[in-house]
């Protein structure tokens, strides 16, 4: 666990690999609750292609060092490209799908980093309120759930999974910013103390070099 969440890793390094064994978990738990609700081989294969590539791009990110290049695939292949293929074979903007368009732009927010996190999470935005409005107009354009029961599993499922990972992410990313905290508070202390005993140090070795020598006096 220490060499892919320990403190010698960036921040934004350790959430990425939390981020991509959550995704890894997600995914497979939607798969199998694609098989309870019924929701087709369609959304099932889809949330297995979100494991498989959360696998992948953990992998990479780890064997290479490039976690740069894991985020901004993470972004291109899950955000912008699977999680708009889950929406239409998950009832559009009625299923589950708009909670994970919530998880996207979050999540984008923690890994990019200024123009560059600006950018993505409109571009985010743009096309998630694109994929609602156009499912709205053409209805026959995404797979609808058999029943009102299964959308609502679907519903209830993806909020479920989503608050927990998105509440271990920030809980997580709230407890090392309170030990980086710690950490720089202790330094600083000890930086003073180490300050105060050199001042305490000059001053006496001031006073002894400036007091009379008994031999010139006598």
């Amino acid at each position: 666990m220490e060499k892919y969440l320990g403190k010698h890793l960036d921040l934004r390094v350790r959430l990425f690999n939390i981020l991509a064994v959550g995704g890894i978990v997600i995914s497979l738990t939607m798969a199998a609750g694609t098989v309870l609700t019924g929701a087709g081989f369609i959304h099932f294969l889809v949330n297995i292609i979100l494991a498989a590539v959360s696998f992948g791009l953990l992998y990479l990110s780890i064997t290479t060092g490039n976690y740069q290049l894991g985020y901004i695939l993470t972004v291109v292949f899950i955000f912008l490209i699977l999680f708009p293929a889950a929406f239409f074979v998950s009832d559009g903007y009625r299923g589950g799908m708009p909670t994970f368009f919530v998880f996207a732009v979050t999540i984008s927010v923690f890994m990019l980093r200024g123009r560059t996190a600006f950018i993505v999470t409109a571009l985010e935005l743009v096309l998630y309120v694109a994929l609602c409005v156009y499912a709205y107009f053409r209805p026959d354009s995404v797979q609808h759930f058999a029943s009102e029961g299964d959308m609502l599993q679907d519903i209830i499922l993806s909020f479920v999974t989503v608050s927990i990972s998105l509440g271990i992410i920030m809980h997580y990313h709230f407890r090392l910013n309170y030990e980086q905290q710690k950490e720089l508070e202790k330094a600083r202390e000890e930086a003073l103390a180490l300050s105060r005993v050199k001042t305490s140090f000059l001053t006496n070795t001031a006073m002894r070099s400036a007091r009379p020598s008994t031999w010139f006096s006598a």
